[in-house]
């Protein structure tokens, strides 16, 4: 079995691991939520925001993001289970009552 140790990367792209909703970027009440809420700096803080090639959008909390790493960490279940709770519970508070997913892939850097 071969193992990759490192590698050198020339991407500009980053992996993203974030435990949200993907929605749609057509939608009122999210185009309402980025314009007044997320540009006024009042979920930055709280929930990290992807706009995806497909026009849609990601909103969640960051897991984990890194360029050509990302460091290990240990969550649980039943912790992943109390933070998808409480953030669809604060995506409901602003109209998002999209599933909550652990959601994955690559974004530009």
């Amino acid at each position: 079995m071969r193992v990759r140790q490192s590698f050198v990367s020339n991407s500009s792209s980053s992996s993203f691991v974030i435990l949200g909703a993907e929605v749609a970027g057509n939608r009122p009440e999210f185009d309402k939520l980025v314009s007044e809420y997320y540009e006024s700096d009042k979920l930055q803080n709280k929930f990290y925001l992807i706009h995806l090639d497909n026009g849609n959008y990601i909103i969640g909390k960051l897991l984990a993001d890194g360029e050509d790493q990302i460091d290990e960490t240990t969550t649980t279940i039943k912790e992943l289970k109390k933070m998808a709770d409480d953030i669809a519970k604060d995506l409901s508070k602003i109209g998002i009552t999209d599933e909550i997913k652990l959601l994955t892939g690559t974004r530009p850097s």
